[in-house]
């Protein structure tokens, strides 16, 4: 197999070791590690996106209830006779 050459610290060397299985080359768990760090970035989107969605949801909520309370106590809506 041909290909480029890294060089990584002794204990990335170690670490990548250990992640190694039996019959797995440092390019399968290199190439593993890269498509996880795909997905976490893919999700931490997601999450944000829900994060602003609940933020503006939040803030419309709070507009609709301060508009409701205007127009019920300027027509006496919701009062008690």
């Amino acid at each position: 197999m041909s290909g480029i050459m890294v060089r990584v610290s002794e204990g990335v060397h170690g670490q990548l070791d250990a992640m190694r299985g039996k019959d797995e080359s440092y390019n399968h768990v290199i190439e593993s590690l890269l498509n996880a760090r795909l997905k976490m970035l893919e999700l931490i989107s997601v999450l944000e996106g829900q994060i602003k969605y609940r933020e503006w949801q939040d803030e419309r909520l709070k507009a609709l209830r301060s508009d409701t309370t205007i127009s019920s106590v300027s027509t006496g809506e919701g009062r008690m006779p």
